[in-house]
């Protein structure tokens, strides 16, 4: 095997091995904002969709099953070829709500689950909190 083709075939393992980097990053950043999505029902961790090339629009009315949701999560990313754009999605009309506060204050309902508008789960969102911590480490490498 000639340098020129030794090279050639380190560089596509090195490549390879950067685009799965890439990909189990996605995954683990949707699956961060996936199960730090605030549960009342479930319905609004269920309805976070991956897609490939454009936004998904879709929206369910269960609460489904969290491992099989984190599957079809990891298969998505999987078999994304990074040449597309790889979008995350939840279609929710609260979910906005969830993410930046705004429910009523005092709650409707004394149920505890909000305080000042803002989930007690999670009062400072899931998106934000989740991207912002996956920025800083890919700053790091």
């Amino acid at each position: 095997m000639s340098f020129s083709s030794r090279l050639t075939k380190k560089l596509e393992a090195k490549v390879e091995k950067q685009k799965k980097a890439v990909r189990m990053a996605s995954y683990e950043l949707f699956k961060s904002i996936i199960l730090q999505t605030p549960v009342d029902t479930g319905i609004a961790r269920n309805n976070w969709f991956p897609s490939i090339g454009r936004a998904s629009s879709e929206v369910v009315d269960n609460k489904g099953n969290q491992s099989v949701k984190l599957a079809s999560v990891l298969g998505y990313v999987q078999n994304w070829g990074l040449n597309n754009s790889l979008f995350f999605t939840n279609s929710l009309p609260y979910i906005g709500t969830l993410e930046y506060g705004g429910f009523p204050n005092p709650p409707k309902v004394g149920t505890g689950k909000t305080i000042n508008g803002y989930s007690t789960q999670a009062p400072s969102g899931m998106v934000r909190t989740n991207t912002k911590k996956f920025r800083n480490f890919f700053r790091k490498i």
